[in-house]
C-alpha cells in the first residue's frame, strides 16, 4: 500500500460543530489530501456552515409543521450535511460515490449513533444505468469530477451511476416534507434530467444546489422547457424560488438561463450573475 493509500484509509477524528444545530464527532481525512472539506473542518469546525445551517433549519421547521421531513443528499462527500441533518434527528438518503468518502461517513454515523437515520447509497446520479470515468484530485479528495470536464491527462476511478428515479422511492415522499441537495462536481444536467419522477411526486420544502456553472448554463434551456424540465417543476410544480444563497438575493426566474458566471460580466440590464450556490426557497 503506498504511503497516499495510507493516508487516505486513515480517519482524523475532528469535532465538527455549526451554531444552532450542535456538535457530533467526524471522520475526515488528513489536510494535506484533503485541501478544502477537511482542512476547513479541522480548522472551523464545518465547510458551508451557513448553508448547512439554512438546510437544516428547514428541516426543523418542517419536521415542527408535520410529518417527519427527510434529506436528500446527493454528493455527499465525507458527510456534513447529512451528519448535521441526523444530528438533530433528521433522517437522510445520502448517495456518494467515492468509495473512501463513503466509508468515512459511515464511520462518523456509527461513532455518533446515526445508523439508524443516514441510509448510504455508494452510486452517483444520472440519467441511464452506467459506470462514469471520475477524475481524482490528490489533494481535494471529496471532488472528484467527471473526465470530460477535466484536463488532459487526469488521474480518474469509474464509478457506478443511476438514475434516481429507479432508486428513491417518489411515492414514500409525496406526504413526507423533503429537502434536495445536490452537489456533485459536474453531471448536474443528466441528474436532474434522471430524477423528474421524484421532482414530481416529492414534496419539496427547499432545494439547495452547487452547480458547475459551465455544464448548467449549456443544459440550462433543458432544465427550464414546460413541462418536465427540472427547474421548471422546481418553480411552478413545487412553488419554489431560485436564490444565490451566497449573496442572499432572489434570482429572476424567467431569466436565468441569461445570467452568466462571475467572472464574465451580467448581461445588459441585469445586476445578477450565475450563483455558485443556488438555494430553492418556498415563494
Amino acid at each position: 500500500m503506498t504511503d497516499f493509500m495510507e493516508k487516505q484509509a486513515v480517519c482524523v477524528w475532528t469535532r465538527a460543530h455549526i451554531r444552532g444545530i450542535g456538535a457530533w464527532d467526524m471522520c475526515t481525512y488528513s489536510a494535506d489530501i484533503d485541501i478544502w472539506v477537511s482542512r476547513r473542518i479541522q480548522q472551523r469546525g464545518s465547510f458551508e456552515g451557513d448553508c448547512v445551517l439554512e438546510v437544516v433549519s428547514a428541516l426543523r421547521a418542517a419536521a415542527k409543521a408535520g410529518p417527519e421531513p427527510v434529506l436528500i443528499d446527493v454528493g455527499g462527500n465525507i458527510g456534513m450535511f447529512s451528519l448535521a441533518a441526523a444530528a438533530v434527528g433528521v433522517e437522510t438518503h445520502t448517495f456518494e460515490p467515492v468509495p473512501a468518502n463513503a466509508l468515512k461517513l459511515m464511520a462518523s454515523a456509527v461513532r455518533n449513533g446515526f445508523g439508524h437515520l443516514i441510509h448510504l447509497y455508494s452510486m452517483g446520479a444520472s440519467d441511464d444505468n452506467s459506470v462514469f470515468a471520475m477524475g481524482v484530485n490528490p489533494q481535494n479528495q471529496g471532488g472528484v469530477t467527471h473526465v470530460p470536464l477535466l484536463e488532459e491527462g487526469a488521474k480518474f476511478m469509474q464509478i457506478p451511476v443511476v438514475p434516481l428515479d429507479s432508486v428513491l422511492p417518489s411515492d414514500a415522499f409525496s406526504k413526507r416534507p423533503v429537502y434536495l441537495k445536490m452537489d456533485i462536481e459536474g453531471g448536474e444536467c443528466r441528474a436532474l434530467r434522471g430524477m423528474r419522477r421524484f421532482l414530481q411526486k416529492a414534496n419539496l420544502i427547499g432545494a439547495a444546489f452547487e452547480t458547475d456553472k459551465s455544464e448548467t448554463i449549456a443544459c440550462c434551456n433543458e432544465l427550464m422547457r414546460p413541462p418536465n424540465g427540472a427547474f421548471q417543476l422546481l418553480r411552478f410544480h413545487q412553488s419554489l424560488c431560485p436564490y444565490d444563497q451566497d449573496r442572499r438575493n432572489k434570482l429572476p426566474f424567467e431569466d436565468l438561463c441569461f445570467l452568466k458566471p462571475k467572472n464574465v460580466a451580467p448581461a445588459v440590464g441585469m445586476n445578477a450573475t450565475w450563483p455558485d450556490n443556488m438555494i430553492w426557497k418556498p415563494c
